[in-house]
């Protein structure tokens, strides 16, 4: 599942087929044992339910909308939560060395039409979405600003 493997001085780089997308991206990660726990965190983002899907969808729908409002533009209308996935481009995956490595941690960066600065971070734990609005470099084993603004999960 991941392939082209890259060490760059002690920081790794490899490319993995992301299903959502239709399309390879960058994973990131520290050490060469990292590797193993890549595979599981990508293969766990592949897997997604439509459920998990959908909340994301939604929840990027909102940070859209809610964005475009503050700048004093239209709303965008979708005419499926999923439609909004034509907007969004996924950057790369960050992995983090978590004390428990059977929990799946996907940290994603992604660009989007509407917030071309910030872009947009995604974090899934697990099989709970905990985080999506602009990338502000988000803790992915943190709570995630559960609940507070800028965080369009609900």
């Amino acid at each position: 599942m991941i392939k082209n493997i890259r060490d760059y001085d002690g920081e790794f780089e490899a490319d993995a087929y992301i299903n959502l997308f239709e399309k390879e991206i960058e994973i990131h990660f520290e050490s060469e044992e990292d590797i193993a726990y890549a595979e599981l965190c990508v293969a766990h983002f592949n897997t997604l339910r439509e459920e998990q899907i959908t909340q994301i969808c939604e929840a990027a729908i909102r940070y859209c909308n809610e964005f475009l409002e503050e700048i004093d533009e239209e709303p965008q209308i979708f005419a499926t939560p999923r439609d909004v996935l034509k907007e969004i481009t996924p950057r790369g995956m960050q992995i983090t060395q978590p004390a428990d490595r059977s929990v799946p941690i996907i940290d994603l960066e992604l660009d989007c039409s509407w917030e071309e600065e910030h872009g947009m971070q995604w974090v899934i734990r697990g099989d709970k979405v905990l985080y999506v609005g602009a990338y502000e470099g988000v803790d992915p084993e943190g709570d995630c600003g559960a609940g507070e603004d800028g965080n369009y999960i609900v």
